[in-house]
């Protein structure tokens, strides 16, 4: 999947209960990663930071009415300013007028003329970012198989931030958090589903793996290192358990200094972040995954499911969802030439 999805696949498969094929969830990467774009291509901007230069060949130039000198329009968000080059010679960064000043960033207007200008920086809607563990390992600036403390937060597509270095995760697999099953284990029965550990280690969130059966941990309470489960979770079938290791999908495939950034060193338990796009925006990319996963299903027919459960392919309730995310769209403020 070519660039940042503003919804994971973990996402997508909780939506609708998906089972976890390899089938499937290579067909929902690919649709996370073409709704992505297409919600990028429909407001005007993306969603996530990435580092780059822009070059302008002699640039429109105006004057605002807020602004005391002239400049040109971005067609980008920039976020943060690094450096401007104008016709060769380096610009003060701190002497640069960025507009809107006064709730900034993103910027969508710059004080600077000349014929050939280049502007490095973060472009981007927003940096807004959320919590995800740690690492559980050290790293040098190669590896691309990366081990965290928890998988409850990060999925396939999300772009992780480790230190200054972003990281596009492009698949999970799974890893041993170092807990058991403490002694009794667990029967074949759904409703057995409060567990106790041999000690922490397990995230509220997580799907776990014990022997063949997989579980999602909907409550963990520390003190007693009891975890409540969703048992037989993801297709897998309920089972008799003793005293197994758990697993979780901890060890992170990765694409390395993605989004513009360089790849680095890191220590164990640099602490792992997550880009947040805004709510709507992963809510719209998750309705018109959705639907297009529908739409295919159905070769594109003008109804989708079959029998009984067969309906028409309106969108409608996509429609709704597409009108809340213009909020998000990208405009340009009046200017005086």
């Amino acid at each position: 999947m070519a660039g940042v999805a503003y919804a994971t696949v973990e996402q997508l498969q909780a939506a609708t209960d998906f089972k976890s094929t390899a089938y499937e969830t290579e067909r929902l990467r690919r649709l996370t990663g073409a709704a992505s774009r297409l919600i990028e291509k429909r407001l005007h901007r993306h969603f996530y930071p990435l580092t780059e230069t822009r070059t302008y060949t002699d640039p429109p130039i105006y004057v605002l009415r807020r602004v005391t000198s002239s400049g040109f329009w971005l067609e980008a968000d920039l976020l943060t300013l690094t450096s401007v080059t104008a016709d060769s010679t380096a610009q003060t960064v701190a002497d640069v007028e960025l507009y809107p000043s006064a709730y900034g960033p993103p910027y969508s207007w710059i004080g600077v003329t000349g014929s050939d200008i280049d502007v490095v920086g973060v472009w981007g809607f927003s940096n807004d970012t959320t919590t995800a563990g740690a690492t559980a390992e050290a790293l040098d600036a190669t590896e691309t198989g990366v081990d965290v403390t928890d998988s409850s937060v990060v999925g396939l597509g999300d772009l992780i931030i480790v230190d200054s270095e972003r990281m596009l995760v492009t698949a999970k697999a799974m890893l041993d958090t170092g807990v058991d099953f403490s002694s009794g284990g667990t029967t074949a029965v759904s409703s057995d589903n409060a567990i106790t550990m041999d000690g922490a280690g397990i995230n509220v969130g997580e799907v776990i793996l014990a022997d063949a059966e997989r579980m999602l941990v909907v409550e963990y309470v520390a003190a007693t290192d009891v975890a409540t489960v969703k048992r037989a979770y993801d297709g897998t079938v309920l089972a008799t358990h003793t005293t197994p290791s758990v697993y979780a999908p901890r060890t992170l495939t990765v694409e390395r200094g993605a989004a513009g950034s360089t790849a680095a060193t890191h220590l164990t338990a640099a602490a792992v972040t997550r880009n947040l796009p805004p709510g709507p925006v992963t809510d719209l990319c998750i309705a018109e995954t959705l639907t297009t996963f529908e739409q295919e299903m159905s070769g594109y027919g003008r109804t989708v499911g079959s029998g009984e459960t067969a309906r028409e392919a309106r969108g409608a309730g996509l429609a709704d969802v597409r009108r809340q995310a213009q909020t998000y769209k990208r405009t340009r403020q009046a200017v005086v030439a």
